[in-house]
């Protein structure tokens, strides 16, 4: 079953969580990058469908692709230790404040930006587990049935 989703609060939720996946994709761990990738990916799909009823939601949509492309442009790895981005910082709180849309569609005149960096050290005690596994539990549960009284 399909259902559309109309609320600008989630686009809210969703634009501010999707700073932690942005983050995760410099991980050193492939799968751990990759799987972020994809749920930027997602997060993109999910705030483009909700802009075309919220307009506001779109000035979101363009701050995580910008942060998505700069962040990019000016990753540096650090040899044997983390990986090292620049970026705006006032682009990372576009996504984590709601308020910053409304004053930025109010204000004429944007501020300069402050450059930020952020040094990613990434240890995982608990290993992505791979599609198959999930796939294999999710059938299991599912196999289960109803366990209601």
């Amino acid at each position: 079953m399909s259902f559309e989703i109309y609320n600008p609060l989630l686009g809210l939720i969703v634009a501010a969580t999707s700073t932690i996946p942005w983050l995760y994709q410099f991980a050193k761990d492939i799968k751990v990058s990759q799987k972020a990738v994809e749920d930027l990916d997602k997060c993109e799909m999910f705030l483009q469908r909700l802009s075309f009823t919220w307009p506001h939601i779109s000035r979101k949509l363009d701050s995580l692709k910008k942060l998505r492309s700069l962040a990019a442009d000016k990753q540096q790895d650090v040899p044997g230790k983390a990986t090292k981005i620049t970026f705006p910082s006032g682009m990372l709180w576009e996504l984590l404040d709601p308020s910053i849309c409304d004053a930025t569609l109010s204000s004429s005149q944007p501020s300069a930006p402050s450059e930020a960096s952020i040094h990613v050290t990434t240890h995982f005690l608990h290993p992505l587990a791979d599609d198959y596994l999930q796939k294999s539990l999710i059938s299991d549960i599912d196999s289960m049935g109803d366990i209601s009284h």
